[in-house]
């Protein structure tokens, strides 16, 4: 380690110089990294929640954004952690909940399905200051591990611009300050934008200066191979990579962990939202073409895009593009739309720019099928 210099090894200079330097408003700011306590990343609920942080949850309408918190509170306000819950909880106590849409009693009704333990989970009915002293002295007298905005807009001071991500930045360096000083983890609740942006990241609610204040994002969406599931994944994990997870929204239970689920990626759940959205009604269309095609070729098919709409064409007038077609082809959430309607479904060559896609019965050995006609 160097050796700092004493005073009478100094010129008179240096000494003015430091002595001016205390003055400074700033100085008090840098400090030499040895008389720095070493911290490392504490979780709340390993590896997706990051404790004494701010944390970001979004996701579409109705992908069950409030059942999932409802699901996380109660697990992390219980002693157990639920079997099939992904991750591992490292913190258990009290959880306050602060809501701006669903009332209190919509999610007290929740929690009661969910069997958890209402009497260590604060509801807030009003809006509140989250910067005020009023909240501060709430906070210290139920010490929550997990405070829960929801959404964050209805928190946001008056005048916040959402889309200015200078004000957003620095409203979420607020918000991670607060969950320090008070050693607590927050999760806060945002919207997505009206389009489908191909990086999840995007997929935000206004400014990326909210994602950028915070230290990790989950995203929730549909299931892209289980129209019953739901599925949540972290674009953003400042900390350490995770797998996506699995739940289900159940008209009895409410709410069922189903673990993790490694095999969905970024791609493949951007892919589903697009083209499920207001496009969407595509990769229904497109597949329900296909599931034609294979009941009058029930042996299989081995076929170019426009082989499949020429034999398409003989059961229904149709004004599919072609080109638009094969590209729907080619994504791989098609062939677990397929996989839905009991078909095998893959790319089967390239040759001449021409793509041939082969298709049959998930019962078939794709041995035992034969191959089409020349490419018209």
């Amino acid at each position: 380690m160097r050796d700092w210099p004493t005073e009478e090894q100094l010129t008179d200079e240096e000494i003015a110089s430091l002595r001016a330097n205390t003055l400074n408003p700033i100085a008090d700011f840098f400090v030499r990294a040895d008389n720095v306590n070493p911290e490392r990343t504490s979780y709340l609920w390993f590896p997706y929640l990051v404790h004494g942080n701010v944390n970001i949850l979004g996701g579409k309408p109705n992908t069950g954004k409030t059942w999932f918190i409802c699901a996380l509170m109660t697990a992390i306000s219980s002693d157990a952690q639920p079997r099939e819950m992904a991750g591992t909880i490292k913190q258990h106590g009290c959880c306050m909940y602060l809501g701006g849409e669903d009332g209190s009693g919509v999610i007290a009704e929740r929690l009661q399905t969910l069997d958890g333990r209402t009497d260590n989970i604060i509801l807030c009915e009003k809006i509140v200051d989250l910067t005020g002293n009023a909240f501060k002295e709430i906070v210290k007298q139920y010490r929550p591990v997990l405070i829960v905005i929801d959404p964050l807009t209805s928190f946001m001071p008056e005048g916040t611009n959402v889309n200015d991500p200078v004000s957003a930045k620095q409203f979420m360096d607020k918000l991670r300050d607060f969950a320090r000083e008070y050693n607590t983890c927050m999760l806060v609740v945002v919207h997505p934008p009206k389009k489908p942006y191909p990086d999840l990241l995007d997929r935000f609610m206004g400014s990326g200066g909210y994602v950028a204040g915070a230290r990790t994002a989950t995203f929730l969406a549909y299931h892209p191979a289980d129209a019953i599931k739901r599925v949540a994944i972290q674009p953003k994990n400042n900390a350490i990579d995770t797998n996506p997870f699995v739940f289900e929204i159940d008209p009895d239970a409410g709410f069922i962990w189903a673990g993790e689920d490694s095999t969905i990626t970024e791609k493949l759940l951007a892919d589903a939202e697009r083209v499920s959205g207001a496009k969407g009604g595509k990769l229904k269309l497109y597949a329900n073409v296909m599931v034609e095609v294979m009941r009058i070729n029930p042996d299989g098919v081995n076929m170019t895009a426009r082989e499949i709409l020429n034999q398409y064409s003989r059961l229904h007038e149709h004004e599919i593009d072609v080109k638009s077609f094969g590209q729907m082809l080619s994504k791989d959430i098609f062939a677990i739309e397929m996989e839905k309607a009991g078909y095998k479904f893959m790319i089967g060559s390239r040759t001449n720019n021409r793509t041939r896609y082969v298709c049959h019965d998930s019962n078939w050995g794709i041995h035992n099928m034969s191959v089409s006609n020349d490419i018209t």
